[in-house]
Parts: C-alpha cells; sequence; structure tokens
C-alpha cells in the first residue's frame, strides 16, 4: 500500500483553474501516471525505493537510510515522495505511532528542505522549517532544482512500536524529475583517450594499405 500511495502522490498536479494547492482538507489533484513509470524509450528514470519491515535496512530509532540521485536539467522540478504504513493507534488524536523524517539537500551541502514545508498555497517547498510530527506521508519539491548530486536522506525520528517482533519500520520512496548518472571526469578522459588510439591506428592502417599505394599503369597490351 505504501508504494503505491507514494506513487499516485507523487504524480499530483493541481486542477485547471484550482489555486491553493495543495489543500490541506481535500484533494484538488489530477494524476498523471505517466510521471512516475517507466516505458520503453523513455529518457527519464523514476528511482523507486521500497524498503518493507523485514528488510534489515528498515529504519529503527536514532537510525537514517541516505539515498542519492543525480539531477541533469533545471527545468523539471524535482519530486521527492516519503510513504510509511504505521502501526495503528488506539486513538483518533491524529499522531503518528513511528516516526519518520524527509530532509533532501542540495548538492552544494548549503540548503536542506524537510517534508511537508510549502510555501503557502503553492506545491513548492520552502528550505529549513520544521519536522511533521503529524502525517505518515512527506513531500519535498523543488521547481528549479540545480544540477549534480542530491542528497536524500529518511530519519527514524521514533520507532516505539515495531509490528510482528520485525526489525523497524519500512517506507516508500519515490523520486522522479529530470534524473540521470554522473559523468565521471576520469571517464570522459578515457573515452577520449580510446578513440584517439582508435583513429590513430586507423590512419597507419589506411596509409600502409590503401592511400599511400603507388598506382601502378596497366602494361600494353599487343
Amino acid at each position: 500500500p505504501a508504494l503505491l500511495k507514494s506513487m499516485l502522490i507523487n504524480t499530483s498536479r493541481a486542477k485547471t483553474g484550482v489555486s491553493n494547492f495543495p489543500v490541506q482538507k481535500e484533494s484538488s489533484a489530477v494524476y498523471n501516471l505517466d510521471d512516475v513509470l517507466h516505458y520503453y524509450g523513455d529518457n527519464r528514470t523514476h528511482p523507486v525505493r521500497y524498503l518493507r519491515n523485514m528488510d534489515g535496512t528498515a529504519l529503527q530509532t536514532g537510525e537514517q537510510n541516505p539515498h542519492t540521485v543525480y539531477v541533469t536539467d533545471e527545468h523539471l522540478a524535482l519530486k521527492v515522495t516519503l510513504v510509511w504504513t504505521d502501526y495503528p493507534g488506539e486513538s483518533f488524536d491524529g499522531g503518528l505511532i513511528n516516526d519518520l523524517d524527509l530532509e533532501v539537500v542540495t548538492p552544494d551541502k548549503t540548503t536542506h528542505y524537510k517534508g511537508n514545508n510549502f510555501y503557502p498555497g503553492q506545491a513548492l517547498s520552502f528550505a529549513g522549517g520544521l519536522a511533521d510530527k503529524i502525517n505518515n506521508v512527506e513531500q519535498v519539491i523543488v521547481e528549479a532544482p540545480s544540477k549534480g548530486e542530491w542528497s536524500i536522506v529518511v530519519k527514524g525520528t521514533a520507532i516505539p512500536v515495531i509490528e510482528r517482533q520485525i526489525a523497524g519500520q519500512g517506507y516508500a520512496l519515490v523520486v522522479t524529475g529530470a534524473l540521470g548518472e554522473q559523468t565521471k571526469f576520469w571517464i570522459i578522459i578515457f573515452r577520449f583517450t580510446v578513440l584517439f588510439v582508435l583513429a590513430y591506428f586507423l590512419i597507419r592502417l589506411l596509409k600502409n594499405y590503401g592511400l599511400s599505394r603507388k598506382t601502378v599503369a596497366p602494361e600494353n597490351i599487343s
């Protein structure tokens, strides 16, 4: 359930003509699954992390899981959605039993976004703010993310109850945007070196067996 819920929420967008989105008490969104599903020929990647409670990476109190994504284009928003299935409470006070927190950090490590801190009436996150202690859904949306490697941290702030004696609280994490792989400098140098060597030997081959040979005149036939 957490995985499907995180995928749907990550694709939500405001309806045409609807203002003050997101709305706290009701949904004013439409969903576009094309934003989160990877189709054949699609050049975008959609990292999905799903950690079940019985996995060794599920969180206990004080633990955290780091994730990274590489943004290749500033013109497509970066959306990070965290969802977990909380342990059922004994009352309807609206509080969490197991509390996870989402934090997203820019490539230069100077700006930190915490989950569910949005500008009033806008589906855009502002930096800083307080951690959410009420919802089991947290999201960060950055409209123009800088290129580079972004850090995404899921924190086990308080995990007092572990269901069925399983070793931690699992979660689903969905990230969308202009994401790709970082091309390291040494890889670029290696590729240019290989191309240079291949071009050198190709020229030598052409000179030895084709271009540098003299044309032999045909013999006269009497």
